[in-house]
């Protein structure tokens, strides 16, 4: 789970080089920060494109209690 505060190059390059290695990487929306607030939603979609779950916090809570 990928919880990370600049999105454009901290999170999506962490996420892109585990999906590589073969991990299956969860993305918390609610954990992204940017200085620029437009490039949050570029990074999500590398990181959904590249093969990683995006989920809000309330959705990964979920997850992990099962």
């Amino acid at each position: 789970m990928i919880v990370e505060i600049e999105s454009r190059i901290c999170a999506s390059g962490l996420t892109l080089d585990l999906l590589v290695l073969g991990h299956n990487v969860d993305v918390v929306v609610d954990g992204l920060a940017s200085c620029n607030k437009k490039e949050i939603s570029i990074a999500l979609a590398r990181m959904q494109q590249g093969g990683a779950h995006i989920s809000y916090k309330r959705e990964s809570l979920t997850l992990t209690c099962w």
